[in-house]
């Protein structure tokens, strides 16, 4: 198994799971989810399992996240990945990624008119928590 701090780009799989689970003894609220992220056309998906834990008993990140981004949608996420092998129902060695996630942000665009000429403020801003605005020219493509 492979672990380190990283960043992921890519679009939502799937809408949001609420998983309730006990850890020593105390109740916490998870929210997991799955981003495909293609870094090329022509280059394989990759899908990294996302997991947003709560910060001590707050789950605000994770419900924010939840109730305002949903499938298909792109988002950008920082956080603890690890990678780990296992065999797929064909019997063939399969990897999996996961990231515990410390940040993330989804994207929000003004939408294209190519009759107006663009004023500068194009930006993309981040809805989430702890996170900053960048300028549209500034992102790769998801």
């Amino acid at each position: 198994m492979n672990d380190g701090r990283g960043f992921v780009m890519g679009n939502l799989v799937r809408d949001w799971e609420r998983k309730e689970v006990n850890v020593k003894g105390s109740n916490k609220i998870l929210w997991k989810n799955c981003v495909a992220h293609q870094p090329h056309k022509n280059d394989d998906t990759v899908f990294v399992e996302i997991t947003i834990w709560p910060f001590e008993q707050d789950d605000t990140l994770g419900r924010t996240v939840a109730d305002t981004v949903n499938k298909g949608k792109p988002v950008a996420a920082y956080g603890q990945m690890s990678q780990r092998e296992y065999d797929g129902k064909d019997g063939t060695k399969k990897q999996q990624w996961q990231m515990n996630v410390y940040r993330i942000a989804g994207e929000i665009r003004k939408p294209y008119n190519p009759d107006q000429q663009s004023s500068g403020s194009d930006t993309v801003q981040a809805a989430f928590p702890g996170a900053t605005k960048y300028p549209a020219a500034d992102m790769e493509p998801f």
